[in-house]
């Protein structure tokens, strides 16, 4: 299965979503600032499989969601986005999937994509969207080097069966983010994913909210009632959300998400009512 990317027109809206008046020119600074934006305007969040919405990874579903739609999206949607975003504009990028780790250390099933783009010869690793954390900063696809993104550090390991895994290092604590191979998948590798994340019961995403974002100098998110702020490992503020009403305004204020008709946003407090 293959897709079309964006239209020149779709192009240009999803910029200026992110603020850009203009094409950006092909560069490690442009790609840095494209993934910044991104991270801080495009939430992560499971709302659709939280009411067992199926989803696609078209460019037309995709944009019509996270761009007209001022939603976000999960790992599979935002950088599925991501990746058509920076074709569209020159970028030489291709796409592998991951395994994320239970919270056990066990690999999840591959319900991730990532992006790993191609500039002066040199491969960067650019995620722009998971539930957790992720880098602020393309990361250089060079194993046991560590590199810092102002708010935590991050370094690649090779695995024996060539397998690349990523490390996250907050508060002098480290721990494995994912395991990916640095071979380009197929899409319908990532739709088969996204079908599972809506329908199976081992699903991780259909059990509960879960939105995040980046903020300029920490990282919010939402796991069931509770808003947490957390910064370079830190929980540096929480709150619990009471109601539906609550929780809308956080979405709005905190997420840049317009839930318009959106009924099946709601807290673990209230019943689950349509």
């Amino acid at each position: 299965m293959q897709y079309s990317g964006f239209t020149e027109a779709q192009t240009m809206q999803y910029l200026k979503k992110l603020g850009f008046e203009e094409r950006p020119e092909v560069s490690f600074d442009s790609l840095s600032l494209l993934l910044s934006r991104h991270q801080q305007l495009l939430p992560f969040e499971n709302l659709d499989c939280m009411a067992q919405k199926m989803l696609s990874l078209t460019s037309d579903a995709l944009y019509n969601k996270i761009v007209a739609g001022s939603r976000g999206g999960l790992g599979l949607e935002l950088n599925s986005a991501f990746y058509m975003l920076l074709t569209a504009l020159g970028f030489k990028t291709d796409s592998y999937g991951a395994r994320l780790f239970e919270l056990d250390g066990t690999l999840k099933p591959e319900l991730h994509r990532i992006n790993c783009v191609e500039l002066d010869g040199r491969q960067y690793v650019c995620d722009a969207g998971l539930f957790a954390e992720t880098a602020r900063i393309p990361l250089l696809l060079e194993c046991d080097t560590e590199q810092d993104d102002g708010e935590n550090f991050y370094r690649f390991a090779k695995n024996d069966d060539g397998s690349v895994l990523l490390e996250k290092k907050e508060n002098f604590f480290r721990s494995p983010l994912y395991v990916f191979k640095p071979e380009p998948a197929a899409e319908d590798l990532f739709e088969e994913a996204l079908k599972f994340c809506v329908e199976a019961d081992a699903s991780p995403y259909n059990k509960g909210n879960k939105i995040s974002i980046h903020t300029h100098n920490s990282f919010a998110f939402i796991y069931g009632d509770t808003l947490k702020y957390k910064r370079k490992g830190r929980i540096t503020k929480q709150l619990c959300i009471e109601d539906r009403r609550q929780m809308n305004k956080l979405l709005d204020a905190v997420f840049h998400i317009n839930f318009g008709e959106i009924r099946y946003v709601y807290t673990e407090t209230e019943n689950r009512e349509e």
